[in-house]
């Protein structure tokens, strides 16, 4: 709930997304909550309703959108399945594979992949604390684009941050040696698309 509130604060809602991204043969492939403008079209898919939304070279941005959960839509899925099975069976057509396309490909180092991320940490609320976590992130090549800190309790503050685009490999970096100081503790990280 703190994050819910806090992202919408900066301009932002949290969605579970999937993304794809083939880049010079290689393909970053990653599944969980994000922050997404509010602006942004998956932002306004709600309730029972998926979406699939394209960015093509040639197309250009493309959104499909439709009831994908809930209790009709799922009920409807399970029947129609059933109904094939079935069919399959009659026809003596199960185990046809849908399709056998097949492209051995690679993942795209952590190196490679950027994103700007959301993180909110708890920390030590005393002189000194804030300038060692700027300078673990600033070591890691990790820049700041927001920075919120709020009061937790008399000894202790909570700091959201959104950094500037960067390397996952750098961020893990960073995120490794703020686990390790005592007075630092991670609470939750999420990327942030834009556009």
């Amino acid at each position: 709930p703190e994050d819910i509130e806090v992202a919408y604060q900066l301009g932002y809602k949290i969605k579970l997304v999937g993304t794809a991204e083939e880049t010079n043969g290689m393909v970053n492939v990653n599944v969980g909550p994000v922050l997404l403008p509010k602006a942004h079209p998956l932002a306004g898919v709600n309730y029972e309703n998926n979406a699939v939304f394209v960015t093509g070279a040639a197309v250009g941005e493309t959104m499909f959108y439709g009831p994908g959960a809930g209790e009709l839509p799922t009920a409807t899925s399970v029947v129609s399945d059933l109904i094939t099975v079935a069919k399959n069976s009659r026809l003596g057509t199960n185990g046809n594979a849908f399709n056998s396309y097949k492209h051995e490909t690679k993942h795209t180092p952590k190196e490679q992949v950027f994103s700007k991320y959301y993180l909110r940490l708890t920390m030590d609320d005393k002189t000194g604390t804030f300038l060692k976590l700027t300078q673990i992130f600033a070591e890691a090549g990790v820049g700041f684009d927001k920075i919120l800190q709020q009061p937790y309790d008399d000894f202790t503050a909570t700091v959201v941050i959104v950094t500037h685009s960067t390397s996952q490999a750098q961020l893990e970096q960073a995120i490794a040696r703020v686990t390790d100081e005592p007075e630092m503790q991670m609470l939750a990280k999420y990327s942030v698309v834009e556009g």
